[in-house]
């Protein structure tokens, strides 16, 4: 006949067990579930043993603790398996996550990149809606909070006046804002962008949530320092019109008035229009639009 396990055995492989369990669901004590009544009943019985020195028991008394152990002990053992699946599904779920995620970061960078100077403005279309101005690369369709606080932005006071608008859903905003810059100054006078938003959701947004979807340059002809403009194609401020057609082909419109000197030249590539201005054969306003 084989001697069954003591029960000490028992009790410590049953502590063993629920200790496993607590420590994958993050418990570091039981709780006043049936796993944490048994473990105080089985103490109960060790340390009545212990005190009497009676290490033997009857069969029956013997057979039900060794019973309810085993029974202790599975509970134990499958709850310590379920917590051990759910923390395995709650890493994977956390890595599908942070796949997700680089996945997002990834594209945003290769957009990034993409324009990340202005000899790389120079391998792209009218169409990308870019423009490099000193550096710097705005482009159309991009919302006005993600560029505030760059090297362009509203004064201050302008700032604060419109975040106090809204803008109504598949509206654009029918009137420009001022871009200054520490380089130039924050005067009117001084070299500034134009800009104006828009809102394509179908709901109300914060005016400064809208997406930039015209930009002009004006008055460059009066500007005694000239900033560094690059278009898409590598046009510059010493670009010719016939610089121009050639890289963009032939105007969709054109205007000239021989008594004042001036001229421009509208070009359409997808839904980005580019009107160029000169004036006594000078560039003198550059308009991007969407």
């Amino acid at each position: 006949m084989k001697k069954k396990p003591g029960t000490k055995f028992l009790l410590l492989s049953m502590s063993l067990l629920i200790a496993a369990s607590l420590s994958a669901c993050g418990n570091t004590e039981p709780s006043d579930s049936g796993a944490g009544s048994s473990t105080s009943v089985e103490a109960s019985s060790a340390e009545e043993y212990q005190t009497n020195g009676d290490m033997k028991q009857s069969s029956k008394e013997s057979s039900a603790g060794e019973s309810t152990a085993m029974k202790t002990a599975e509970t134990a053992a499958t709850d310590s398996t379920a917590a051990e699946n759910n923390a395995s599904k709650s890493a994977e779920a956390a890595d599908v996550a942070a796949t997700d995620n680089t996945g997002s970061e990834t594209a945003a960078a290769d957009r990034t990149e993409t324009a990340a100077t202005p000899s790389a403005i120079s391998e792209e279309p009218l169409s990308a809606g870019l423009i490099s101005i000193d550096g710097d690369i705005i482009c159309l369709g991009t919302r006005y909070s993600e560029i505030h606080g760059g090297n362009w932005s509203l004064r201050t006071e302008d700032y604060e006046k419109y975040q106090s608008y809204s803008l109504n859903p598949r509206t654009t905003s029918g009137s420009a804002m001022g871009l200054y810059s520490d380089k130039y100054g924050y005067e009117y006078e001084n070299f500034h962008i134009m800009v104006s938003v828009m809102n394509a959701s179908e709901d109300p947004i914060p005016y400064l949530d809208g997406t930039i979807d015209y930009l002009s340059i004006p008055s460059i002809t009066r500007l005694e320092v000239l900033p560094e403009i690059t278009l898409p194609g590598g046009l510059t401020l010493n670009s010719t019109e016939d610089d121009f057609r050639a890289v963009y082909g032939e105007p969709s419109s054109e205007y000239n008035d021989e008594s004042t000197e001036f001229r421009s030249l509208t070009f359409k590539d997808g839904d980005v229009d580019l009107k160029i201005s000169w004036y006594k054969g000078r560039i003198n306003e550059i308009t991007l639009t969407i």
